[in-house]
């Protein structure tokens, strides 16, 4: 029997990307898809995933690392947000004009104006011209699955593509933040998780503020951790 793990969406998709044994990634941190490649550096680093790890100067360099690599037949990844994918724009016509076989992850935040880390579709819709195909996913579920598929659909074929797998950036926070309570109450610590649940509490209330994360669907999450909680001194 499959057994399902709860997982970050950043996390997901870097484990896909090591499940599709990537030859290279290419790596710049930004905020909110840094965990992306953080979590790819673990994994070469830990001998799971037998690729080079480049870590570079900015995103520019991060895409036209992926330009070289792709161009020699490499499986290529890297991952951005926001002013990251802005500042890949040029380099992004390159990739789809030679049909370069490349998949990048955005986790979406809105361009700065003079500085945003919320999310919105701005920076992929700054990019909806370059030629490369967009993939939108809702959960991180989607993400994960997406991704692969983008991986074959990059590499199979005569139509080799250039695939960006889009997934809101900020709604990751508040899964996290539900995920160390959820932890800390299976690990019986009531402690811990009543602090994660204060943690959690304005995260998700700003969720709601900013129209990222439906009302109700919040109420229901923050109620169902509170009765979690209530059971264990029960």
């Amino acid at each position: 029997m499959e057994k399902r793990l709860g997982l970050e969406a950043s996390i997901a998709i870097a484990e896909v990307v090591c499940r599709c044994d990537a030859d290279i990634v290419a790596a710049y941190p930004i905020t909110p898809q840094t965990h992306v490649v953080e979590h790819l550096s673990e994994l070469v680093a830990d001998g799971e995933l037998d690729a080079e790890f480049v870590p570079v100067e900015s995103e520019h360099s991060a895409m036209s690392v992926c330009c070289g690599t792709a161009a020699v037949g490499a499986r290529t990844f890297t991952a951005t947000a926001s002013q990251g994918l802005a500042l890949m724009h040029e380099i992004l016509y390159i990739a789809s004009a030679l049909r370069l076989p490349i998949v990048m992850a955005v986790a979406n935040r809105a361009l700065s104006s003079p500085i945003n880390i919320w999310n919105d579709h701005s920076d992929v819709m700054a990019e909806r011209d370059v030629g490369w195909v967009q993939i939108f996913a809702e959960s991180a579920q989607e993400a994960s699955s997406l991704s692969k598929a983008s991986a074959q659909n990059a590499q199979e074929g005569n139509e080799q593509m250039q695939n960006l797998v889009v997934t809101m950036g900020r709604i990751n926070d508040s899964a996290d933040q539900i995920k160390t309570v959820v932890k800390a109450c299976d690990a019986g610590d009531k402690d811990a998780a009543i602090a994660a649940y204060k943690d959690a509490v304005p995260v998700i209330d700003s969720m709601i503020n900013k129209g990222i994360v439906n009302k109700n669907k919040a109420a229901r999450h923050k109620s169902r951790l509170n009765k979690r909680i209530k059971e264990m001194s029960a």
